[in-house]
């Protein structure tokens, strides 16, 4: 037995000992392991940094263009408000304090603009005429929003955050210029 276990001790000395040979494809391969290792690390965080900045590039783009929209929107959003202020029916119907007869001319101008909502209040603030098919609003006292104290105080139109209780249609709000200008050219028929 002593025999057979010196025999095998021989034999994996001689299976492992080192050869200058094996010694220098193991050196090689440690190298080719590490190196490509390296390699990876370095790859793969420039392609996470080259994504990145794809990323915040495309993301800065479509902030651009959904503000560029939304300025475009608001633009013309007002335009259309003061268009509608301007109309000769409703300088004469808030001169002779007849603010409901105006109902239907705002429902007419809602087929033509479906996104905007808008309604005329009296001096006081209180809601006498709107383009919603809900008339259930009238007589609401509107006289506590900003859009209306801005156009009270100032006798301008005043942009201001969507007015409480304003319907939302899911597309940005232009209420508050509409209103501002109703009032507005309200106080200038007076």
């Amino acid at each position: 037995m002593p025999g057979l276990i010196a025999a095998v001790r021989k034999v994996l000395h001689t299976l492992l000992k080192p050869h200058l040979g094996l010694q220098v494809i193991g050196v090689a391969t440690l190298m080719a392991l590490l190196g490509g290792g390296v390699v990876g690390v370095v790859v793969t965080d420039r392609a996470r940094s080259a994504l990145r900045e794809h990323i915040l590039s495309d993301s800065l783009a479509a902030a651009d263009l959904a503000s560029a929209l939304a300025a475009s929107y608001m633009g013309e959003a007002q335009a259309t408000s003061t268009e509608l202020a301007s109309r000769p029916t409703l300088r004469t119907a808030a001169g002779n304090g007849d603010l409901s007869s105006l109902n239907l001319d705002l429902e007419r101008w809602s087929v033509e603009h479906p996104n905007l909502s808008a309604f005329i209040t009296d001096i006081d603030g209180i809601k006498r005429a709107t383009n919603s098919t809900d008339k259930s609003t009238f007589g609401q006292d509107r006289s506590a929003e900003d859009y209306f104290q801005g156009a009270i105080t100032t006798g301008q139109p005043t942009a201001c955050k969507r007015p409480s209780g304003a319907p939302t249609k899911g597309k940005l709000a232009s209420a508050a210029e509409l209103h501002a200008v109703l009032a507005e050219s309200y106080l200038a028929a007076v």
